[in-house]
C-alpha cells in the first residue's frame, strides 16, 4: 500500500507539473498573440527581435516592406551597415537608438528607424520619410535646374532688350529678327519650366504604383497618329506592328502618353530625312511582359554616351541645334520606373538607335 501511495503521489506531482507547463505555454502563446495583435494595429512597419537579433514577431507592413521571416536574423535580411551597427549598439548598451536609413528593394526608400527595449526583446520601428526626403531633394534640384536651364535664354533676352534700349536706329528687318528670337527664347523658357514641373511631379509619385488597367496599343497608336504630319514634313514613314490581342497593363494613361510622345518626337527630330521609324509591339506570355521596340534611322549615339542621354539637360553635341530641352528622355526614364518597366537604349553609329521598353502584365 505504501508503494502504491508513493506512486500515486509521484504521478500527481508529475501531472501538476504538466498542468503548470501547459498553463505557462498557454500564457506565453496568449502573450505572443496579444503582442502580434498590437503590432498589427500600428500604422508603421514594426518588428520584435531578441538580443541575438533573431526576429520574434512583426506586423504585415514590415513583412511587405522588408520581406521579414520569423526566426531569421534581421541583419541577414536588412543588409545595411548603418542599420546593423545601430541595432548592435542598442542591444549591447541596452539604450534607445534613432537613425536614418536608406533602403533599396524595388525602389529606393528612406526611413527613420527607432530601436528600444521591449521586455527581454527589442522593438524596431520604421517611419517612412521617403516623401519628405524627396520633397526636400526635389525642391533643391528644382532651384538648381531652373538656375541652370534659364541662364542662357535669359542672357539672350537681356541682350536683346539692352540692344533695343541703346540702339536707337534699328531697321525694321533687325527689329523683326530680334522679336522672333525673343519669341523663340520665351517659348523655350516656358517649355523648360513645364517639363521640369512635370518631371518633379513624376519623381514625387514614382513609388506609387498605377492601378488603372489600360490598353498600351491604343496609347501608342494614338501618339503615332498625332505625329504623322510632323513625320511627313521630314519625309519619314512610321510603321506600327502589333499582335491582334494584347493584355491590359496597369498604368497612368496621361504619363504613358507623355512617354511615347517624347520617344516618337525624338525619333522624328533626330532621324535622317527620307527614313523609316519602325515600332514593334511584342508579347511574351511566358514571362508576362509586353515589349515595345522603336527603331529609327539616325546618326546614332556613341556607346560611351548612351548612359548620359537620360540625364537632365544632357544633349549630344551633334544635336545642339535641334529644338529641345534635354529633359525628354529623363522624363521617359522616370515614367518607366513608375510603371516597373524596363527601358534600354542601344545604338549603332551611322545606322540608328533602338529604344526598348518592357511592361509587366
Amino acid at each position: 500500500m505504501a508503494i502504491l501511495s508513493n506512486i500515486f503521489k509521484s504521478s500527481k506531482k508529475a501531472t501538476n507539473r504538466n498542468i503548470e507547463d501547459d498553463k505557462n505555454k498557454i500564457q506565453k502563446t496568449d502573450l505572443f498573440n496579444s503582442i502580434q495583435l498590437l503590432l498589427e494595429k500600428l500604422p508603421i512597419p514594426v518588428a520584435v527581435i531578441n538580443k541575438k537579433k533573431i526576429i520574434r514577431g512583426f506586423n504585415t507592413l514590415a513583412k511587405e516592406e522588408f520581406d521579414l521571416k520569423s526566426n531569421f536574423n534581421i541583419a541577414h535580411i536588412i543588409r545595411n551597415p548603418i542599420f546593423v551597427n545601430s541595432v548592435n549598439v542598442a542591444i549591447k548598451k541596452n539604450v534607445k537608438k534613432f537613425f536614418s536609413l536608406e533602403y533599396e528593394s524595388v525602389l529606393k526608400k528612406n526611413f527613420n528607424v527607432y530601436v528600444s527595449s521591449f521586455g527581454d526583446n527589442f522593438l524596431v520601428s520604421f517611419v517612412d520619410t521617403t516623401q519628405v526626403y524627396k520633397l526636400e531633394k526635389l525642391k533643391t534640384d528644382f532651384i538648381g535646374n531652373i538656375s541652370h536651364a534659364l541662364k542662357t535664354p535669359l542672357a539672350i533676352i537681356l541682350g536683346i532688350v539692352e540692344t533695343f534700349i541703346h540702339q536707337k536706329r534699328l531697321s525694321v528687318k533687325e527689329k523683326e529678327g530680334f522679336l522672333k528670337t525673343l519669341n523663340l527664347e520665351t517659348i523655350s523658357m516656358k517649355n523648360i519650366v513645364e517639363n521640369l514641373l512635370r518631371l518633379s511631379k513624376i519623381e514625387m509619385e514614382e513609388d506609387i504604383l498605377p492601378k488603372n488597367k489600360l490598353n498600351i496599343y491604343e496609347i501608342v497608336k494614338s501618339v503615332v497618329d498625332s505625329f504623322l504630319l510632323k513625320a511627313k514634313k521630314r519625309k519619314i514613314k512610321i510603321n506600327l506592328s502589333a499582335p491582334k490581342v494584347i493584355p491590359f497593363i496597369k498604368g497612368d494613361k496621361s504619363q504613358l502618353h507623355q512617354l511615347f510622345e517624347n520617344l516618337i518626337d525624338n525619333s522624328i527630330k533626330y532621324s535622317n530625312l527620307n527614313s523609316q521609324i519602325k515600332i514593334n509591339i511584342q508579347l511574351n506570355k511566358k514571362i508576362k511582359k509586353i515589349f515595345i521596340i522603336i527603331n529609327d534611322e539616325s546618326p546614332g549615339i556613341p556607346d560611351k554616351l548612351i548612359p548620359r542621354v537620360t540625364e537632365r539637360f544632357y544633349r549630344l553635341e551633334t544635336t545642339q541645334k535641334i529644338e529641345g530641352t534635354g529633359l525628354g528622355l529623363s522624363i521617359v526614364k522616370h515614367i518607366a520606373n513608375k510603371h516597373r518597366a524596363g527601358f534600354k537604349i542601344t545604338s549603332i553609329l551611322g545606322k540608328g538607335s533602338s529604344l526598348k521598353l518592357s511592361f509587366p502584365f
